[in-house]
């Protein structure tokens, strides 16, 4: 009985020692399953998978900014069409194979031994085809 009661706290501990993901790293991931997806779905996606609640406002100004080259590295890789009064995004498909860290690190302008736009482009060269100056990064 003791043993079981020992197990159960284990795994107690274990769920309270992962990191919380960002909003950011959420909405990332459920790009990069490849769908094509409005703010709406990608906040109902989020909620069902972590039962984390994301305002679909919240959503939609982060797909703003990391879609944007400018800002953000992934901007390069994330589609954004406008489909009647809002956008729906989706991952080109040579980017589906960033893993989740990977992606989110494109995100970030600054980090100590962040996954960068060049390493990227080296690592798979036939994203270069949707970067206009090759492996140039325009975020400092």
């Amino acid at each position: 009985m003791k043993k079981a009661t020992k197990a159960k706290l284990k795994a107690k501990v274990k769920v309270k020692a992962r990191p919380k993901k960002s909003n950011a790293q959420l909405i990332i991931n459920v790009l990069l399953s490849g769908k094509t997806l409005r703010s709406r779905d990608i906040s109902d996606i989020v909620r069902k998978k972590t039962g984390h609640l994301i305002k679909v406002q919240d959503v939609a100004s982060m797909l703003s900014r990391i879609s944007k080259v400018k800002n953000c590295e992934l901007g390069h890789f994330i589609e954004r069409k406008q489909v009647g009064n809002g956008f729906v995004y989706h991952m080109v498909k040579e980017a589906l194979k960033l893993s989740e860290d990977q992606a989110y690190d494109l995100t970030l302008k600054t980090g100590k031994g962040r996954y960068t736009l060049e390493q990227a482009l080296k690592d798979f060269p036939a994203m270069s085809k949707y970067t206009k100056d090759g492996a140039k990064s325009k975020v400092k």
